[in-house]
């Protein structure tokens, strides 16, 4: 079988309350997701507008050394090498910017993005798997998101209040696996009808 292209991606950088800013201004619905799916409804509008040469992808910053997805790339150029290892592409240059992604650049200052918000940027990705995983181009998945759940720890009993700090420190994954159906009732029982 043989191995999936790699290849540049560049674009401009945003932190993700810059992107929630510029959706809000352009009447993008966030579809209730997190900042790190934010990506989905930017890509559903993309798509809607037609707007095929930008993709949406929601990043780790590369010089940041974060674990986590801290920000939104606009991607406006795909640079692709056949047959080319991942470490043979990253020692090629990066894509510079051109006049067309000013463009893109200029539209996001129009939406209110401040130049000092906006951040050129080259990422090495393998076709399909990261920001690609759904194509190259923008598609409409309509990813809707889950309403914001209250969690009340203040509810839980002294012998438990210690899980929530193991909670936190592992990621806070699915609360009702980790806390047992009993916990996670208390925890989201409607205080107003008790």
């Amino acid at each position: 079988m043989p191995a999936l292209p790699v290849g540049h991606l560049a674009g401009y950088y945003m932190d993700f309350a810059t992107t929630r800013a510029l959706m809000e201004f352009y009447e993008i619905p966030d579809k209730g997701v997190q900042d790190k799916h934010l990506d989905h409804p930017l890509n559903d509008w993309l798509a809607e507008k037609r707007k095929y040469t930008v993709l949406a992808g929601t990043i780790r910053h590369p010089s940041k050394g974060s674990d986590i997805v801290d920000g939104m790339l606009l991607v406006t150029q795909q640079v692709w090498y056949k047959n080319t290892t991942k470490r043979r592409a990253a020692s090629l240059p990066p894509p510079a910017e051109r006049d067309i992604d000013v463009r893109v650049k200029q539209w996001l200052i129009s939406g209110g993005a401040t130049e000092d918000k906006l951040e050129w940027l080259s990422i090495l990705e393998t076709y399909a798997v990261g920001l690609t995983r759904y194509g190259y181009r923008p598609t409409s998945n309509d990813v809707q998101g889950q309403p914001e759940l209250t969690l009340d720890t203040r509810k839980l009993p002294d012998e438990a209040k210690p899980l929530v700090g193991d909670w936190v420190t592992q990621g806070m994954p699915d609360a009702r696996t980790f806390f047992g159906d009993e916990l996670y009732e208390l925890m989201t029982a409607d205080s107003s009808s008790s």
